[in-house]
């Protein structure tokens, strides 16, 4: 099956991977996530950074917060997805929300939790964004949002979306904080700090 490493273009990559820690988690499968399972002592990452392998037909749906979200306005990333697989007859959908955090999706009255919509899309593959709104919390914020995360991915392992599997899940990084002139009263360093924790 084509991997999503697969760039279409010299000046068009498409590459995902994950930190460690993320791996280590997601590389311990639906065991890791029964209620009673003593979790390992240390978490051992693979060899090597997993690769998203998409399949026929896969609904491919983006959670998070403003790096998904501004994705519904500038969509490169849903464009070459479907430009590189033509033949996977994918189907995208952005249910991002630029406040939105692992543990924090102020919705209106109704609306309805995340599982409700991810089961309407069918998710098969989900592309969840998080960490910049977490990382506002600071280094001492990070062992919240590491129990918060594998809290998350726990959750999913053990939803069937799709009505046969769990989802595959890939967690996107935020991205550094770019240094520009006009930003004056923002201590761009400090913040990549901080967003490299997350």
């Amino acid at each position: 099956m084509p991997a999503l490493s697969r760039p279409p273009h010299p000046r068009l990559r498409i590459g995902l991977t994950c930190i460690p820690l993320v791996c280590a988690v997601l590389a311990a499968g639906p065991a890791a996530a029964q209620p009673g399972t003593p979790a390992p002592a240390t978490p051992v990452a693979p060899a090597t950074p997993a690769r998203l392998e998409l399949q026929a037909n896969d609904h491919v749906v983006l959670l998070g917060n403003t790096l998904a979200d501004r994705q519904q306005y500038f969509n490169h990333f849903e464009t070459t997805l479907l430009v590189v697989f033509p033949s996977l007859d994918l189907t995208v959908r952005n249910l991002s929300r630029s406040g939105d955090t692992m543990t924090l999706q102020p919705r209106p009255l109704n609306f309805g939790d995340a599982a409700t919509h991810l089961t309407a899309q069918r998710a098969d593959v989900i592309l969840a964004f998080f960490g910049l709104n977490e990382s506002f919390a600071g280094e001492q914020g990070l062992p919240d949002f590491e129990r918060d995360l594998e809290a998350y991915v726990a959750s999913h392992r053990t939803a069937r979306y799709n009505g046969r599997s769990a989802p595959r899940l890939v967690l996107v990084s935020p991205i550094a904080h770019e240094t520009l002139a006009r930003l004056v009263h923002v201590d761009v360093d400090a913040r990549n700090r901080e967003l490299a924790r997350y």
